[in-house]
């Protein structure tokens, strides 16, 4: 009896953890384990072969249900596995999504400044070259005036 109590057990667990359909099924599978164990059972001490064979299949089906429950349970427990790193992937992309686009938003500003701090340098460039060619426009007056009152302080001296 204990036998078919673990067997009981087990169904009972795997039925916690299967969807409401495969309950459905495991439930009439339990009835009939447990009605085959019991007229199995009841016999009496003289358990013909075909019991025996019941017996023996009722084994291998509880050691099949353990097995299936197993390989539930680790499949179980990759999806949870496989949907924790999908929500992972997904809050990753989500922040490098936002990271692009503060970074394009960024390198367009740059881009923004840069164009304006050429336009600004050209423009300087050309008011520090139209000052220098006045300069050296003045320079050379001045030096020319310079030379003509040198040349006339040279004859007056002379």
């Amino acid at each position: 009896m204990q036998m078919i109590f673990n067997q009981y057990v087990g169904i009972f667990y795997f039925f916690l953890q299967t969807s409401s359909e495969t309950h459905h099924q495991i439930d009439e599978m339990a009835d009939s384990t447990v009605k085959l164990a019991k007229s199995g059972y009841r016999k009496s001490r003289n358990v013909s072969k075909d019991a025996q064979e019941r017996d023996v299949t009722i084994t291998l089906l509880r050691k099949e249900i353990e097995c299936a429950l197993e390989s539930l349970k680790e499949v179980q427990d990759e999806i949870a596995k496989l949907h924790a790193e999908k929500k992972e992937m997904s809050i990753c992309e989500k922040q490098s999504r936002e990271s692009i686009k503060c970074l394009t938003t960024q390198i367009l500003d740059l881009q923004a400044a840069l164009g304006h701090f050429e336009k600004q340098s050209k423009v300087k460039v050309e008011v520090l070259s139209c000052k220098l060619i006045n300069l050296e426009t003045t320079l050379k007056e001045a030096m020319s005036h310079w030379n003509q009152t040198k040349e006339v302080t040279l004859l007056l001296l002379n």
